[in-house]
């Protein structure tokens, strides 16, 4: 009989704890993106780094001026990169970028009108289109 209760409650135990991993995974998954004055933003690793992932759902805006910090949950965080298809296709008519990015990732503005774009010097990578 004991071997028996310790077969079933085994797969049980692991059961639960794939299920705990998997719960604690998608918590911390959703902590990583958040939304502030009108971007969406993804946490790089566990830096205060962050790369912005393109307009918050809701705004239309066509001059936008991105931030070089911006602040979530008490912690505030440095943009230092504009992700890949970021702004792609979103009717952009002037952009600012701020001295904290670095990086620029493929197609990031593409299929914008944009006559106006300011990158700093502090851009040290742009991707393609």
């Amino acid at each position: 009989m004991t071997f028996l209760m310790t077969s079933t409650t085994a797969p049980q135990r692991g059961v639960l704890a794939s299920f705990a991993f998997l719960l604690i995974s998608m918590l911390s998954a959703q902590a990583l993106a958040f939304d502030v004055d009108g971007f969406s933003y993804t946490v790089i690793g566990t830096t205060t780094d962050v790369v912005v992932t393109g307009l918050a759902s809701g705004n239309t805006e066509a001059d936008i001026v991105i931030p070089d910090t911006v602040t979530s949950n008490g912690i505030t965080y440095s943009v230092t990169s504009i992700g890949g298809v970021s702004f792609f296709n979103n009717a952009l008519t002037s952009v600012t970028i701020p001295d904290s990015v670095t990086t620029i990732g493929r197609l990031a503005f593409s299929t914008n009108l944009l006559p106006s774009v300011i990158i700093s010097d502090s851009v040290t990578s742009i991707g393609d289109n």
